[in-house]
This record gives C-alpha cells, structure tokens and sequence, in this order.
C-alpha cells in the first residue's frame, strides 16, 4: 500500500522523488484539494537524509518559493484515506535534520524510503503492466513527473488540456521555456487542429 500510493501521487501530481518523501499532513488541504510542496528531502553519499527547503542548483544554490499544485478527486481520495490511518512513526536514525511532523511517507523506522529499495519494488510490479505496451525499457522514477506533466498539457480525450502556464507552475519550473522544451511537442493531430481552427 505504501508504495501504491507514493506511485500514485508521483504520477498525478508531479512531485520530485525529494518533494514526496517531505509531504506531510500539514501540506495537503483537502478541503480545497490543493497540494502545497515547499520541503525537500535529500539523501547523501553516505545514505543520510536532510529536509531543506527546495532550491535550484547553479552557480549560487537559489531557494525556490512553494508551489501550488491542484489535486484530482482520485488523489484526494488516495490522500484522504493515507492520512486517515497514517501510523506515528519515531525520528529516523539516518535523518542529520529537523525531523518533520507528519511525514506521509516512511520506512517502519522513521526514515525516509530509500530510492533503490523503491526501485526494486517497483519494478517487481512495473515488469507484469502489459496494458499500452508496458512500462518503457530503462523508465526511472522520474518517468512518473513526465507522464503527469504530458497528461495535465496534452488535450482531450487522452490529456486533461492545462494551459501551458499553469502546469509549468505546478510542476514547479522556474522557465515556462523549461515546460515547452521537455512537454510541448508538435505532432500530426496538432497541426490537424491548428488547421481546423483557421478561417
């Protein structure tokens, strides 16, 4: 169940592997199903985990302000029932940080799940998906941000039609020419639309 509804809330909602291990109670709302990202988590050379405020890397690591990100009814639910019968677990041993409240998700120690024990798992169930041709070979955590990204901009019926501008804020690029870059591609079906639209 864990690892269900961390995959669940990566794909539709969009949040880096660091922004989902620091979710806690306090960041989601839903009553206004609204989804608040404004703690990382990031583990070291040494498996040591930290909570920092997100910042973007460069020549000077800059902090990012929190995002906003709008959750669907499903996530809402999926949330809803995680947080209703979210275990008290104690301070992980391996945490060098401020401890959050609250944490959504957790080993059984407290500490924060580790990346390549996520993989193993997952892969274990990715490998039996067979529906639309499977999981894509050499596909990464991250595949889970991209889907989201292409599913909130792609138009109906296979995406949800999200101005360009509003997804790129809730996924949380500092650039819209970012967003335009990895998730805005031009396609036949584009360009058919394009063409219905002129007089």
């Amino acid at each position: 169940a864990l690892y269900a509804a961390m995959t669940e809330v990566a794909a539709f909602a969009g949040v880096r592997w660091g922004e989902l291990l620091a979710l806690r109670r306090e960041a989601v709302d839903l009553e206004t199903a609204r989804l608040t990202v404004d703690l990382t988590c990031v583990e070291d050379e040494r498996g040591r985990f930290q909570f920092q405020a997100p910042s973007k890397t460069g020549a000077a690591r800059a902090r990012v302000p929190p995002r906003v990100v709008l959750l669907e009814t499903r996530l809402v639910e999926t949330l809803g029932a995680w947080i209703e019968h979210l275990p008290h677990r104690p301070r992980g041993p391996h945490v060098d940080s401020d401890y959050p409240e609250g944490l959504l998700f957790t080993a059984r120690n407290g500490n924060p799940i580790r990346r390549s024990a996520w993989n193993k798992v997952f892969w274990r169930y990715a490998s039996q998906v067979t529906a639309g041709g499977g999981w894509p070979e050499g596909a990464t955590w991250h595949y889970l941000r991209h889907f989201c990204a292409t599913r909130w901009i792609n138009p109906p019926p296979g995406g949800l039609g999200i101005e360009v501008a509003t997804a790129s804020k809730m996924l949380g690029h500092q650039d819209i020419a970012t967003t335009y870059a990895w998730y805005v591609g031009v396609d036949a079906e584009a360009l058919e639309r394009a063409r219905a639209r002129m007089p």
